[in-house]
């Protein structure tokens, strides 16, 4: 028989004193079974106590709210220009600018100032509102539309 020849791995018959025994797996080596544990000293393997736990991780710093977006503030200064100086540029510019700012806000909760955003909105639009006024009483004062003297 070769090295190679499985019939040599594996032992044929009983061996001496093994009559008795359970038979072990072959892939198990053998190996008995474990050992029981030892019981454990109540006060520690070497008397020591038992070691600390870590303290806990340092909590998040508060950050607290941020200041309001400064294209809130420019957009409640716009729609207050666009009522008194040039309703027509400022106003657009402050909805544009106050929309922008909301949304800015609204994606940051962090982030105060959403009324003055909402103030800008609302100034500029009442400000295209008055001149749209203005603008139709103009053209129909020239046009000689109501009736005049």
């Amino acid at each position: 028989m070769s090295d190679d020849d499985p019939s040599r791995w594996a032992p044929s018959g009983p061996a001496s004193g093994d009559e008795g025994k359970e038979k072990q797996p072959l892939w198990s080596g053998g190996d008995p079974a474990p050992a029981e544990p030892a019981a454990a000293d109540p006060a520690g393997d070497l008397g020591w106590p038992p070691p600390a736990s870590p303290p806990p991780p340092p909590a998040f710093p508060d950050r607290g709210m941020l200041k309001t977006p400064p294209s809130a503030t420019f957009s409640l200064l716009l729609g207050i220009a666009g009522l008194l100086v040039c309703p027509v540029i400022c106003s657009i510019a402050a909805i544009a600018l106050g929309n922008s700012a909301k949304a800015r806000i609204d994606a940051n909760p962090r982030y105060p100032g959403r009324g003055v955003a909402q103030a800008g909105v609302v100034l500029g639009i009442a400000g295209l509102a008055i001149w749209a006024v203005f603008f139709v009483i103009g053209i129909a004062g020239v046009l000689g539309i109501g009736g005049g003297v």
